[in-house]
């Protein structure tokens, strides 16, 4: 059997021509003896033609007669009827659908889209993790994500967390530097994550999370932030776990492994890489999953 080929007509804007010259090369290869059909997949219009299956734009319609075939709904899959300033109906495949994006998510490949905004979700992570259905909640519970400075941490959480979370950023832009690595996280973040700015009260910050996917990046800065106010970074994450598991939520805690170099110098570096030691040992106890980062690649612990 011969395979189909497909010629596109691109044009600059409506009202160009595109309609008649596709309509004139229909013609022009039906005479040829070619079998030829017209097809477009979304098209805004108010002029549209009633056929069997439904209503179809009236210049796929006028192509079809052109191509010497029955014209049907499926060569103009969406068509958008607009409807004043603010509002539209949808056909789709014929039958009016009352919601645009229902018929966006019906009829469109959204993955390319998706991978190129980073909003691709957790079946297209390292740790292969199942995909969900689109609006199935995830499964609740704790991950812990551990690694070194720019080992890929929160690149990770991002692909782990999908297009729809909740982000609880710890850091506070205390001087240029701090500002310009805040900056550089937010531009990388989806467009369409939430951001909760708090710097000491995870448990609150939790309480206000609006997605059922939550990241706490990170738990480094955190528990500097707790001594610096005299808090006891151990009970704070005690409190911490307790609210992470009666929020039903899932949520995603990035920290930075300290322990691994040489000895800090002074008395106060020391305890702080001690205590954050033993937060991420807390949280890796009680997670369902922990992850160790390094270099961009993904060790499962």
């Amino acid at each position: 059997m011969a395979k189909a080929k497909a010629v596109a007509v691109w044009g600059t804007g409506s009202s160009v021509g595109k309609s008649l010259l596709t309509a004139g090369l229909l013609r022009h290869f039906r005479r040829l003896g070619l079998k030829v059909a017209p097809f477009k997949a979304q098209n805004m219009s108010n002029h549209a033609r009633v056929v069997a299956g439904g209503e179809m734009a009236s210049a796929q319609w006028l192509q079809a007669l052109a191509a010497g075939v029955r014209p049907e709904p499926r060569m103009n899959p969406v068509l958008i009827k607009p409807m004043g300033r603010q509002g539209a109906q949808v056909v789709l495949l014929g039958q009016v659908n009352e919601d645009l994006a229902d018929a966006i998510e019906q009829h469109l490949d959204l993955k390319p889209l998706h991978r190129s905004l980073g909003l691709m979700g957790p079946s297209q992570t390292q740790g292969g993790h199942p995909g969900r259905a689109p609006g199935q909640p995830p499964p609740p519970g704790l991950t812990l994500l551990l690694g070194g400075a720019r080992s890929g941490k929160s690149r990770l959480a991002q692909r782990l967390a999908g297009p729809f979370a909740t982000l609880v950023a710890t850091a506070e832009p205390r001087d240029q530097e701090m500002e310009a690595r805040i900056a550089r996280h937010r531009a990388q973040r989806p467009p369409t994550w939430e951001t909760i700015e708090e710097p000491l009260n995870l448990v609150e910050a939790l309480g206000r999370a609006r997605h059922p996917t939550v990241v706490v990046d990170y738990l480094t800065l955190w528990v500097a932030n707790l001594m610096e106010k005299g808090l006891d970074p151990l009970a704070e994450a005690k409190r911490f776990l307790e609210a992470v598991d009666a929020s039903g939520k899932r949520v995603i805690a990035v920290s930075n492994e300290v322990g691994m170099g040489i000895v800090p110098v002074n008395p106060l570096a020391r305890r702080y890489r001690d205590l954050l030691g033993e937060v991420n040992a807390l949280l890796a106890a009680r997670a369902k999953e922990a992850f160790f980062v390094v270099a961009g690649r993904t060790l499962r612990l």
